[in-house]
């Protein structure tokens, strides 16, 4: 007969606490929390408003439209070097 040295079963050790976790809910669901009414972004956005007429808005959508032309016409620039698509002919139909 032979002596059995007293080595750990790491093997066996790592499948069973990967079988004996907890099971848990693949898609959990947080419960709700009461509106506050009285929070104070919704303070600061109404002043925003006051501050701004009916003359500033037409302006300020001119502004704003134009911002945007020119971020995708700069994203526009990037890919077109980036891909080589859209160098010469950037219209689409």
């Amino acid at each position: 007969m032979g002596y059995i040295l007293p080595i750990e079963n790491y093997q066996y050790q790592q499948y069973q606490n990967r079988v004996t976790q907890p099971q848990r809910d693949p898609y959990p669901i947080e419960r709700l929390y009461p509106a506050q009414l009285d929070m104070a972004y919704e303070k600061q956005s109404t002043n925003e408003d006051d501050y701004i007429t009916d003359s500033d808005k037409p302006e300020k959508k001119k502004q704003r439209l134009a911002m945007t032309n020119h971020t995708t016409s700069s994203a526009e620039k990037v890919y077109a070097e980036m891909t080589g698509i859209g160098r010469t002919i950037n219209k689409t139909v």
